[in-house]
């Protein structure tokens, strides 16, 4: 099995789930109609990055362009850093 280590300023992310539901309504949404956030979890980061670690919850651009990556059996994608947007935190 390979491993993904992202370089410089590069980001490995999991994607987030997409909502079944609709807001807070118990309809549920056709899964083939969803579109995909664009929020994840960082799986790994270069080593130019020291603001976000491994675990954090990212809102990234809709307009990034990312590389498709295959990490431990599961698509993940590779960003920059400057395609994130926020840190997602439980307050």
């Amino acid at each position: 099995m390979k491993k993904v280590i992202p370089v410089g300023t590069k980001v490995l992310i999991k994607l987030a789930e997409a909502t079944e539901f609709y807001g807070n309504t118990k309809i549920l949404v056709n899964p083939g109609s969803q579109e995909q956030e664009c929020k994840g979890t960082i799986i790994a980061v270069g080593e130019q990055v020291s603001s976000m670690k491994p675990g954090d919850f990212i809102q990234f651009a809709d307009h990034a362009v990312p590389v498709k990556m295959v990490h431990e059996g599961v698509d993940h994608l590779l960003i920059n850093i400057q395609d994130i947007l926020a840190l997602i935190v439980d307050v």
